[in-house]
């Protein structure tokens, strides 16, 4: 499905389920136990969960994952952008956007959040990049890899639980609803979708956002003179080059007819978030247009009804604040590439591009021509 008024009843109905086993064709053995993305339709988790058993899930995941724990966070996430601008600073002008940015900012944030000791961070980084470096797995490769997502959370949980901390994990361990609390399945399984949907959204809108603002360099001078807003470009962004194009699968639960497209039930619908934000039935006829200055109508970048991203405040923030730090740094930042050689990563979901190459004057050096030009020396 790709248009927004369709996302947004699928998402929203009672016809319609996000666990795989309510796919017909699961059920009835077409699909191959190899086929390389079972092991994402069967994951557990919020994302795949309905009714009541989501409803539980989040409500405990809530309890542990607050505004006031997002809020929190801003000071850290301004002094990691300070750090990793710093880092670019080094390259002496030249660097990989992505790999040097947009890539170890959520990370950096994600590790704080869990409370990953600095020792541990390298194999997850290892993990998420083995995760999201390319569309499919093999079977093997892919119960190989979950099963180590289990070891690595599972003993961090182990950790927790011995010696609480002020961090995710600790918080999550301690939820409680009545005498309900998440199993540690379901932790596990609970803070990879933390790790799986807090680094892709975040680091794909980065990269895509500056791509975006060099292609279309005045909507950079409407932001310096206040005519436009860093939230505006995260949001315009999310809209119009979403990071997450596309989200396997929802399952028709009953026969339903959906935008004039009938469905039986246990069929299996892709939703393709980056065809409905340029929906112009729903945006209007300027929807294929960047335009950080438009007056958004709602956009399904986090989702929609009960499975609306209960991080999309933070990814926000960081964006926004890792936006706006860049540009200031580096206002002479520019694609060091040809934009049509720059290459999309390999997947079904993910849409970016996989370097970003940029070049840019380091601050020390524009410092000292600006001393020049004043006649300082």
């Amino acid at each position: 499905m790709t248009r927004h008024a369709e996302l947004q009843e699928i998402l929203t109905s009672r016809d319609f389920s996000r666990s795989g086993h309510n796919w017909r064709a699961l059920r009835d053995g077409e699909v191959p136990d190899d086929w390389p993305m079972m092991s994402n339709v069967l994951l557990r988790n919020m994302l795949t969960a309905d009714g009541a058993d989501h409803r539980r899930m989040r409500s405990l995941v809530s309890r542990a994952f607050t505004p006031r724990r997002v809020a929190g966070l801003r000071p850290r996430v301004e002094a990691i952008v300070a750090d990793l601008l710093a880092g670019l600073d080094a390259t002496g002008g030249r660097a990989d956007l992505r790999e040097a940015f947009a890539f170890p900012l959520p990370m950096r944030v994600l590790a704080e959040l869990f409370g990953i000791a600095e020792e541990d961070r390298p194999r997850l980084v290892d993990l998420v990049r083995r995760g999201f470096g390319s569309s499919v797995m093999t079977p093997e490769e892919g119960a190989a890899f979950y099963q180590e997502i289990h070891e690595v959370l599972g003993t961090l949980i182990e950790e927790r639980r011995a010696a609480p901390a002020d961090d995710l994990a600790s918080a999550l361990i301690a939820a409680r609803d009545g005498g309900d609390r998440l199993s540690d399945t379901e932790l596990v399984d609970m803070l990879y979708l933390f790790l799986a949907a807090g680094f892709e959204t975040t680091e794909g809108v980065l990269v895509n956002a500056v791509r975006a603002l060099l292609a279309h360099p005045v909507h950079l001078e409407f932001l310096a003179h206040g005519a436009a807003t860093w939230e505006g470009v995260v949001e315009e962004v999310l809209r119009w080059d979403t990071s997450l194009f596309a989200l396997p699968f929802a399952y028709a639960l009953r026969d339903v007819e959906v935008g004039g497209t009938a469905l039986r039930a246990g069929d299996a619908v892709l939703l393709c978030y980056g065809a409905a934000g340029r929906d112009a039935t729903w945006h209007g006829s300027t929807a294929e247009r960047f335009d950080p200055t438009r007056e958004q109508r709602g956009h399904l970048a986090f989702g929609w009804g009960p499975h609306h991203c209960m991080g999309a405040p933070l990814a926000r923030m960081e964006a926004a604040i890792a936006l706006r730090e860049l540009f200031t740094a580096f206002p002479d930042l520019r694609l060091d590439a040809d934009p049509a050689a720059l290459e999309p990563v390999p997947s079904l979901m993910a849409n970016t591009v996989e370097r970003l190459p940029v070049a840019f004057t380091p601050r020390a050096e524009r410092a000292r021509r600006t001393r020049e030009a004043l006649g300082e020396g």
